[in-house]
């Protein structure tokens, strides 16, 4: 049977994104109910998203008989590892899963762009809202939500990170109006930085612990260091004088320990600041290949934001429309045509975007039939217009060939 891989990188988004977005419920059943079944719980949502995984590969109508099938599963997994005969809100967990199961079969025919209704996705916010309400409300020794207190939180950022997903396809997709594909290589762009901004909206939300664990570490390279210059101290034997007056009740010889001696002292100053000057010069290598690396990436940020600044403000200066009526934009458009200057230009002295340009506005020129309203796709041939497009509204590179081929196509128009 062959599976449909169709768009399957992105659908199989959406059982990830419901699975995260309703741990609430089995961990709030399991701390309030059955405080040993959350390790069941989490194998039941394990075992949910593999079937929903599969049922999206099946085709036709096996997917139906192959949903029936995997939600029968859940319920018996529930069934047998969770205690529903002492706690029947445990049966909300299996149930819980297999309605998911079931409303999910229809991803496999959603087209492309079709994503999950906003509504649907408030509802799980909402949900992870009352259940950090509720944790933090109990917080203390004897809450008990401490089982899945750490569970809800790894499960919510599990969530937005599906979640900003999810935004920017939509985003995306309101971009292009729904009637083109986004270009692969924007879509890398947008994930990369919405990993970013999740990466650093993270970081700031986790300063205390970070300040927390530098603080450990340090105490921990104390101690460290600490036990260094002891075992080197103890490397040089102190001198000692051993006494001829007997004392205790054995008669035997006490032994008296001397002061250390003045090389004992100088070695271990010399070890201490050999050490720290050691330590010092690591810390100060590690800074500068640090700022580098950070200098590096703030100036690729830089630059990618000027570059989406400038095309963002370039789209908007080009997306103004003409809405007089037909006849008088024609009018007005022959009347530029007029007014333009009919001298030639020196084309080897352009670049090769600036070249086809001019090329296009020398067609548009010869031909009156081109109004304003149209565009060069409406205008030009489908390779011919891609040039344009690139030439026009892109700093992509182009060449001196592809200039010479555009040049080619204009003459035939």
């Amino acid at each position: 049977m062959r599976l449909n891989w169709a768009d399957f990188r992105r659908k199989c988004q959406f059982p990830l994104l419901l699975a995260a977005g309703t741990l609430p419920i089995p961990m709030l059943v399991c701390a309030l109910a059955v405080p040993e079944g959350v390790r069941a719980a989490l194998a039941m949502m394990a075992l949910y998203v593999v079937l929903a995984w599969t049922c999206l590969l099946i085709r036709g109508k096996l997917r139906l008989a192959a949903g029936a099938l995997g939600a029968a599963m859940l319920i018996a997994v529930g069934a047998a590892s969770l205690p529903i005969g002492e706690a029947h809100a445990a049966l909300l967990i299996p149930v819980v899963y297999a309605v998911l199961l079931l409303s999910g079969l229809q991803f496999a025919g959603w087209a492309r762009g079709r994503e999950l209704n906003p509504v649907v996705c408030a509802i799980l916010v909402l949900a992870h809202v009352i259940a950090q309400v509720l944790v933090n409300v109990a917080a203390g020794g004897d809450s008990p939500y401490a089982a899945v207190d750490e569970l809800l939180i790894a499960g919510f950022i599990c969530f937005g990170a599906l979640m900003l997903l999810y935004l920017n396809r939509i985003s995306l997709n309101l971009a292009v109006n729904g009637k083109q594909a986004v270009p692969a290589s924007m879509r890398r762009k947008n994930m990369l930085l919405t990993f970013a901004l999740l990466g650093v909206t993270l970081l700031i939300a986790a300063l205390p612990a970070v300040a927390r664990a530098v603080g450990r570490v340090w105490q921990w390279f104390k101690m460290l260091l600490i036990a260094v210059i002891q075992w080197l101290y103890g490397l040089f034997p102190e001198d000692s004088v051993t006494g001829t007056e007997s004392g205790g009740s054995g008669g035997f010889p006490a032994v008296e320990a001397s002061e250390p001696s003045i090389l004992a002292v100088i070695l271990e100053k010399i070890m201490v600041v050999v050490v720290m000057t050691a330590v010092a010069v690591l810390a100060v290598f590690a800074l500068r290949i640090l700022w580098r690396k950070i200098r590096v990436l703030l100036r690729r940020l830089w630059a990618q934001l000027n570059a989406y600044l400038a095309s963002s403000t370039e789209d908007y200066e080009d997306e103004i429309a003409d809405t007089r009526e037909d006849g008088a934009a024609e009018r007005s458009a022959r009347r530029s045509r007029r007014r333009m200057p009919r001298r030639r230009v020196n084309e080897g002295a352009l670049k090769p975007a600036e070249r086809i340009r001019y090329r296009y506005l020398m067609a548009w020129m010869r031909h009156p039939e081109w109004t304003p309203e149209r565009t060069a796709r409406e205008n030009l041939s489908e390779g011919a217009a891609q040039l344009y497009e690139r030439a026009r509204y892109s700093d992509h590179e182009i060449s001196q060939q592809e200039a010479e081929e555009f040049a080619k196509m204009m003459q035939e128009r």
